[in-house]
């Protein structure tokens, strides 16, 4: 969400974000979970390439751009996560068909691996709560 924001901060100031797409900013930060940085940067600028092409007009490209009318919609970032996806994560419905049928228990050596993992990961979780 941070990140988003960041991103995002310039159109908020000058008025080129649509109040739907602010209010549905932790709807499009969930969707984009595993983005780093670089790809958030990415959506937002796909984002904004579907806007400006709503103000272009392609029968005649000497005309020269609405800027007035140029607002980055919710629709716009939708249609942005279709298109930028996570290079080193995996999307958040790819990991749920992963996960879809849980984990199997292949044993008495999995489980304490399983066991050790699931505590890393608390403490993880634990560690970054305190900071």
């Amino acid at each position: 969400m941070q990140v988003l924001n960041i991103h995002t901060k310039h159109m908020k100031e000058n008025k080129r974000i649509s109040q739907e797409s602010i209010e549905r900013m932790d709807e499009i930060a969930t969707k984009s979970k595993n983005f780093s940085g670089a790809e958030l940067e990415g959506l937002v600028k796909s984002a904004s390439s579907f806007a400006f092409t709503r103000c272009v007009d392609v029968n005649d490209l000497s005309k020269v751009p609405d800027a007035k009318s140029l607002m980055v919609e919710f629709k716009d970032f939708e249609r942005a996560l279709n298109e930028v996806e996570p290079k080193f994560g995996a999307k958040n419905t790819e990991l749920k068909a992963m996960y879809r049928n849980g984990v199997v228990n292949y044993g008495d050596s999995f489980g304490q691996l399983n066991s050790t993992l699931n505590r890393l990961v608390e403490q993880g979780e634990n560690h970054l709560i305190v900071k």
